[in-house]
């Protein structure tokens, strides 16, 4: 009884406390599904999320301390000066004309427009493997391959869930990423033994995803004259490719990406001065770059900040806590142990659309329903990490998600009709981890007894 009362009273007990984001949620699919899903749109939603919430709350004080818990949440002011800097960056790029100079290249070269999806997700895939940051790799690469990929005639969709599924490629499988980190502490395993395991789930996923982005490319890409949309045939914006190469430089000496991102934007303006794209005027103008740049992401920056405020909400009331013990109570044997587990990180990183807080979270639940049937805890970090890496890139409120949305929107390629439903669909290596790990837990297919959690899965 005790316990019960730390949690704040709702009309309609933990049915009602959900309600805020069950409102939400289905607010924003209606919004897709109705072709209109812009971030400003989803605004509407988190606002309603937030009325339901104080209409359901029976202490107001207590849900107004909710509110600004949800807005002071550490994730969100980390995020703010990142999408700052991410912006500026993009803004810089555009007006330095990069996307020109790389079209030229690539007529230079013969590259056939109809691969550039493939070779998209090959070279994300290797720097968010080498910087073990799915941010890094799509936050560094995105102002350059995605307009790049547009204008030599890809879909844009297809591009973009190139982009998402390369960047989250390494985000699962790297040992220096956070995924792969808290996913094997959470289980209490080496992080490399989980690696050595993980590898080949990846590949699974992957191999298949590099096959899919090859066809679809050849099916869908345009023809398209290369030469005649180089607007610079100097290809003088060609110099700016610097900047995302300093980028992921300094990201790869372990220098902070905040630093790195800045680091990147200074260069740019200095160059922009330097070679007559811009002056001072118009860099510090109302409307001019940094000021554009600063409000390009600003639209999915409100967002999360609502989504973490209902998140707040939900919190408060204990709806995750009774869901918890009502998962484990139905794990009876070795598949349903994993089957429950695998259902309450897909579902909770649903709800919630974020990877790493989803594996912070129910880590620990999902050890302690392991742990009667002794299954290896590799195998538990593995589908922990790779149902919370894949989930989180598929839903519509997920950050990842938005944040790729938000960045594609602010190369100015593509307009307001452009949605996740736009790109949702082609991000194949994270449809893919669902669809193996799944398979693997169906099947019993690696499935072995714990012998200290540090052994290989067969």
């Amino acid at each position: 009884m005790e316990a019960e009362k730390k949690y704040a009273e709702t009309y309609g007990g933990k049915v009602g406390g959900i309600l805020p984001l069950l409102g939400m949620i289905a607010a924003i699919v209606v919004l897709c599904f109705t072709g209109m899903s812009s971030l400003r749109n989803f605004w509407g939603a988190g606002f309603m999320a937030m009325v339901i919430g104080l209409l359901v709350f029976k202490d107001k004080n207590r849900y107004a301390k909710a509110v600004m818990k949800g807005f002071a949440n550490p994730s969100f002011t980390m995020l703010f000066p990142i999408f700052i800097a991410a912006g500026i960056l993009s803004q810089i790029l555009t007006a330095a004309h990069l996307v020109d100079g790389l079209v030229y290249l690539v007529s230079l070269v013969n590259i056939p427009p109809a691969i550039i999806p493939c070779v998209t997700f090959v070279l994300c895939a290797v720097m968010s493997t080498v910087t073990g940051s799915s941010a890094a790799a799509l936050l560094a690469t995105m102002p350059m391959l995605f307009p790049g990929g547009v204008q030599m005639g890809c879909p844009a969709g297809l591009v973009l869930g190139a982009i998402c599924s390369g960047s989250e490629f390494g985000n699962n499988l790297s040992p220096i990423s956070d995924v792969t980190i808290t996913s094997s502490i959470g289980q209490e395993v080496d992080i490399i033994a989980a690696v050595r395991t993980r590898v080949w789930y990846s590949l699974a996923a992957g191999i298949p995803a590099l096959i899919l982005f090859f066809v679809f490319g050849l099916a869908t890409t345009k023809g398209v004259d290369l030469a005649s949309l180089s607007v610079d045939s100097s290809s003088l914006g060609l110099i700016f490719i610097i900047i995302p190469i300093l980028v992921a430089v300094l990201i790869l000496r372990k220098t902070n990406f905040l630093v790195a991102l800045v680091v990147g934007d200074l260069l740019g303006i200095i160059l922009l001065l330097i070679l007559g794209y811009s002056d001072v005027a118009s860099i510090f103008a109302a409307d001019g770059l940094l000021a554009s740049g600063t409000l390009s992401l600003m639209d999915v920056l409100v967002f999360m900040a609502l989504i973490f405020v209902v998140l707040a909400l939900t919190e408060e009331v204990g709806v995750l806590d009774s869901f918890q013990t009502f998962m484990v109570r139905h794990a009876k044997t070795p598949r349903m142990a994993e089957t429950v587990s695998g259902v309450f990180t897909c579902i909770f990183c649903a709800i919630i659309g974020s990877g790493m807080s989803t594996i912070a979270f129910i880590s620990p639940i999902v050890r302690n329903i392991m742990k009667p049937f002794h299954i290896a805890r590799t195998r538990a970090a593995n589908y922990i990490a790779g149902f919370a890496s894949g989930i989180s890139w598929m839903v519509p409120h997920g950050v990842n998600t938005l944040t790729a949305l938000a960045v594609a929107m602010g190369t100015g390629v593509v307009g307001d009709d452009f949605t996740m439903l736009n790109f949702i669909p082609y991000n194949f290596f994270c449809i893919g981890l669902i669809v193996v790990y799944w398979a693997a837990i169906l099947t019993g297919i690696g499935r072995k007894k714990d012998e200290g959690g540090l052994q290989n899965e067969v």
